[in-house]
């Protein structure tokens, strides 16, 4: 969060500079310029760091699909 936090008080970071990198999602735009950070959401967010999901129709235990999930590409 440091990375765009300096970047929004530097003011280098506008609606123009606004992509689909991902922290995209952690920010409230207000009126025409002023952006802020939604810490609120950035901290539920970062609950699931490091976690991984798996969903599938396979009829296969948990232990198979995690073993054939490390076969793919």
């Amino acid at each position: 969060m440091y990375h765009f936090e300096k970047r929004i008080k530097s003011r280098k970071l506008n609606k123009t500079h606004i992509s689909n990198r991902g922290y995209n999602e952690y920010l409230c735009l207000q009126g025409d310029v002023k952006i802020s950070i939604d810490k609120e959401k950035f901290e539920q967010d970062a609950r699931w760091d490091g976690l991984k999901g798996y969903i599938t129709n396979a009829n296969l235990s948990k232990d198979e699909v995690i073993t054939n999930d490390q076969h793919l590409w």
